[in-house]
């Protein structure tokens, strides 16, 4: 599996100003649901991929 580094690092900053700006103005957890919904998305795309090889 190759990594697209500039996609990957883009996230990463995204979520990293996104989590620093919703944390500044109280609205954190508007950010951990946003990212439990991303984590439960990569879980079934990881499951689909493991059941089609």
């Amino acid at each position: 599996m190759e990594i697209k580094w500039n996609k990957l690092i883009a996230n990463i900053a995204v979520w990293t100003v996104a989590e620093i700006t919703l944390n500044a103005i109280g609205l954190d957890t508007i950010a951990d649901y946003s990212e439990f919904l991303t984590s439960k998305h990569q879980t079934i795309v990881i499951e689909q991929a493991i059941a089609h090889q």
